[in-house]
């Protein structure tokens, strides 16, 4: 009987035992939620811990501790996002699928014991160093503006979305990552980037690294590419017939053929040294960007679905817009044009022309209030 009478008592004091959490934000948080704190004390339980298996969601709040968390063992789910937290303890969360740790003050982050995760954020805090390796189910990755040197994601091989923008990595190996739909490197150390295995992708940002050359002829479903702010002197998209957005400004490149990409409907190549541009093909386009090259001639009187232009900073003697009635914001200044007429756009409700050949614009539409008949600018 004394026995018994033992072990019912150890079993209630078990129990009743709380979790120790310091930090008094993240306490509130939990003792505020009712599918956590289900008794509605002013503690958490470790059987209330233990039983909860879903989502603790905690962004945004002040924490700078999470102690506690080690206990809710079934945990699935956790974004801990925009806090103070300079440590972070998951190794007992072992059912977590999703971790989202962005904004935070980490310098490590051990999640080896998480072989669950299909889904890890951890941008913006101090990792210099991330291992994945026992994260083989990961199918997106995101690890931006961190102090990483180097990404090691073999292992990785259902990983569809990788973000590894504003790291120190000078190398990215993507081979083993056949399964990468969108992949984003921007503003890295990268020298080379080969995706001749990413067969799937369909985005691929790789902006403001150090590249010299750029090969996506494999890479037949791509339909956004950026890759502005390289030295690159030549860029083939001719194979890219998916493509609907092309940003290539600041690069080196003296041609651009855009005639196979004929879903095109936004292209960005400012900055280059561009002497000509062919888009009579391109009969979708609605916005296009080719500042601050050198062309003489630009014809747009195939592309009736555009909406912006902007074409300041070359040598334009003639600018025809009479067929693009769709058009709602043209920029063309510092060009050589002696006129430009602008009586069939009705609904162009921006114009830039300063810096041209001409001291009026020709019949200004009533809808343009940013301009007034006999101004440019």
């Amino acid at each position: 009987m004394k026995i018994l009478f033992v072990f019912v008592f150890m079993s209630v004091v078990a129990f009743g035992q709380n979790v120790r959490i310091p930090d008094v934000w993240f306490k509130h948080y939990l003792i505020s939620n009712p599918d956590i704190n289900t008794n509605g004390d002013q503690e958490i339980q470790i059987s209330e811990a233990k039983a909860y298996s879903d989502t603790i969601n905690c962004s945004n709040g002040r924490i700078q501790d999470l102690t506690g968390i080690e206990f809710f063992t079934a945990l699935t789910s956790l974004n801990c996002s925009r806090n103070k937290l300079s440590s972070l303890n998951v190794s007992k969360n072992t059912l977590l699928t999703e971790l989202n740790c962005d904004n935070n003050q980490l310098n490590i982050l051990n999640i080896s014991n998480n072989t669950a995760l299909i889904g890890l954020s951890c941008n913006r805090n101090k990792l210099s160093v991330l291992n994945v390796s026992k994260n083989t189910f990961l199918t997106l990755l995101k690890c931006d503006y961190n102090q990483l040197i180097s990404l090691d994601i073999a292992n990785n091989k259902t990983l569809k979305l990788l973000s590894c923008s504003g790291n120190p990595l000078k190398s990215l190996d993507v081979s083993m990552n056949i399964t990468l739909t969108g992949l984003t490197c921007i503003s890295n150390q990268l020298s080379s980037l080969d995706v001749s295995k990413n067969t799937s992708l369909t985005e691929l940002n790789c902006g403001y690294n150090q590249l010299t050359l750029l090969d996506v002829s494999n890479n037949k479903t791509l339909k956004l590419l950026s890759c502005s702010g390289n030295p690159l002197k030549s860029l083939d998209v001719s194979m890219n017939i998916t493509l609907t957005g092309l940003t290539c400004i600041s690069n080196q490149l003296a041609s651009l053929d855009v005639s196979k990409n004929t879903f095109l409907t936004k292209l960005e190549c400012s900055d280059n040294q561009l002497t000509s541009l062919d888009v009579s093909k391109n009969k979708s386009l609605s916005d296009l960007n080719c500042d601050n090259n050198q062309l003489n001639i630009l014809n747009i009187s195939n592309n009736t679905a555009l909406i912006y232009l902007s074409c300041k900073k070359n040598k334009l003697s003639v600018l025809d817009i009479s067929k693009n009635t769709s058009l709602s914001s043209l920029n063309c200044m510092m060009n050589l044009l002696p006129s430009l007429n602008v009586s069939k756009n009705v609904n162009l409700n921006s114009i830039k022309a300063a810096g041209n050949n001409f001291s009026c614009l020709t019949s200004v539409p009533s809808s343009c209030y940013s301009v007034s008949p006999g101004r440019c600018d």
